[in-house]
């Protein structure tokens, strides 16, 4: 018979299993899903009878690599791991901002015995006794009450993370203003500042400076009759301040014997400089990295005749928030 005068009874298993019918000689089916599928079709001739068997095709349409196995397996993995890996990271920043933390308070209760040393506790008791037998009421009361002033000063810095640095210069001064009485005022202090620095509003951890000013007073003028000055001066980089400490004492050399006295001053072989051993420290921990050179640096000075004219320390400090 005519093609024309057949019909077709279909249908597409794995889609619609209802059967359709159309004496058209091609079916079209748009956006079929992953899947298996048979095509199936029986024949139906004019006089409206179906024709026995049945033409089945079958055929499988697979996903887009995305929506297989194999591909989500592999992201949940990639997912799992970059969880894990940060949670690790922040589990490890968590712990190094603990440990930094725990360094910084023992670095500062470090620097508070050191500061509160019993040489220098028993020294300005023994201060007080000798005006107290020569009848210097006025200048013991002055003494007392400096000593007084700076160890109040202390016990409320050391309770801090950071202070700013005018209170710190505050306890250099009182402390300096102590040794001037027991030294008959041997030494002048000299505080400068550059036009962009407020000491007011920069924080440093505390007791910073006065372990290097106490160092150039015990190393620098005990054999240097007429005494001496020291020079504090802060200036402002970009983001960061740069302290400076310079004295016109004997110099490192003749105190500890040449080279060998740098070697303990950052070594800590001198027991006189603990205190500065702990200061180096806390300043690497401010930065967040080992102590390097380019964070502190001491040099000797010299006359131009080649005498020696006393030693510039030079730190920095970065400008963050402490708190």
């Amino acid at each position: 018979q005519h093609a024309s005068k057949l019909t077709y009874k279909y249908r597409l298993a794995g889609s619609d299993d209802k059967w359709s019918f159309s004496s058209g000689r091609s079916v079209i089916y748009n956006a079929l899903l992953p899947g298996d599928y048979t095509f199936e079709v029986y024949v139906i001739d004019a006089d409206g009878k179906l024709r026995p068997g049945r033409i089945s095709y079958s055929f499988s349409i697979l996903p887009p690599f995305w929506k297989t196995w194999w591909f989500i397996s592999l992201v949940c993995l990639l997912v799992a791991w970059l969880i894990y890996t940060l949670v690790a990271r922040r589990i490890r920043k968590i712990r190094q901002q603990a440990q930094i933390q725990n360094d910084l308070n023992s670095f500062r209760d470090k620097a508070l015995r050191s500061q509160m040393n019993p040489h220098f506790i028993y020294n300005s008791m023994n201060a007080i006794q000798n005006y107290i037998k020569k009848h210097e009421t006025d200048a013991s009361i002055d003494y007392l009450a400096l000593f007084s002033r700076l160890m109040r000063t202390i016990f409320n810095n050391s309770g801090e993370r950071a202070i700013p640095l005018e209170k710190d210069l505050e306890a250099v001064a009182l402390y300096v203003e102590m040794e001037n009485m027991r030294f008959s005022n041997r030494f002048r202090l000299h505080i400068s500042y550059d036009d962009q620095v407020i000491p007011a509003l920069i924080m440093v951890p505390p007791f910073l400076v006065q372990p290097f000013v106490e160092n150039s007073i015990l190393h620098g003028f005990r054999s240097k009759n007429e005494g001496g000055n020291i020079w504090i001066h802060i200036e402002k980089e970009t983001e960061r301040i740069k302290l400076s400490i310079r004295d016109d004492g004997v110099g490192r050399e003749k105190t500890l014997e040449t080279a060998k006295r740098k070697q303990a001053y950052l070594a800590n072989e001198d027991r006189s400089s603990s205190g500065i051993k702990v200061t180096l420290k806390r300043i690497s921990q401010v930065w967040g990295r080992k102590f390097s050179e380019d964070l502190f640096r001491i040099t000797d000075l010299y006359t131009p005749d080649k005498h020696p004219a006393g030693t510039l320390i030079e730190f920095y400090l970065p400008l963050i928030n402490y708190d």
